[in-house]
């Protein structure tokens, strides 16, 4: 027996969020939870008002989610969570990583007005993901440096740095 699809509850309005607003949105967020300050994703795009209650795709009504606090979340408001929305770029919050991963804009080279809606969101991604992998090499050479230091001085209390 073939499946049939359900009816959509709004069979005129579309879910998808044009992807000049999701570019845009994570962007402007960067790679931190609007709710929480979480900065290790998995990241979403969420409705402050629930699309299901009524809320709109706009810029001004979506905001960067980690999957926790999304799922969490659900189609409450934040009003209805206790949760207020944290200020763009702003100090991750109490008991979260302390590090956060700027967003800077860059100079754009000349092709990057001819890449295509998908092409600059993955051009984004691919961007933040480095920035990300910069501050874990720093991390771990920091580790290394202080493990490094820890050896020396075992060393030099045995007597056997010269």
């Amino acid at each position: 027996m073939p499946r049939r699809n359900p009816k959509p509850a709004c069979p005129s309005v579309s879910r998808s969020i044009p992807k000049r607003v999701r570019i845009y949105v994570f962007s402007r967020d960067g790679q931190q939870c609007r709710y929480c300050g979480c900065v290790n994703g998995p990241f979403h795009l969420d409705h402050v008002l629930p699309w299901i209650r009524g809320g709109d795709h706009s810029a001004d009504n979506l905001v960067v989610a980690c999957e926790r606090c999304n799922v969490e979340k659900k189609d409450r408001t934040p009003e209805e969570m206790g949760w207020q929305l944290r200020p763009v770029g702003a100090e991750p919050g109490p008991g979260r990583p302390k590090k956060v991963v700027e967003f800077k804009p860059r100079p754009r080279p000349r092709w990057f007005a001819f890449a295509k809606a998908a092409e600059i969101s993955r051009i984004l991604f691919l961007e933040a993901r480095i920035e990300r992998r910069k501050a874990l090499i720093a991390d771990d050479h920091a580790e290394r440096l202080r493990i490094q230091d820890r050896c020396v001085k075992r060393m030099e209390r045995a007597g056997r740095l010269n």
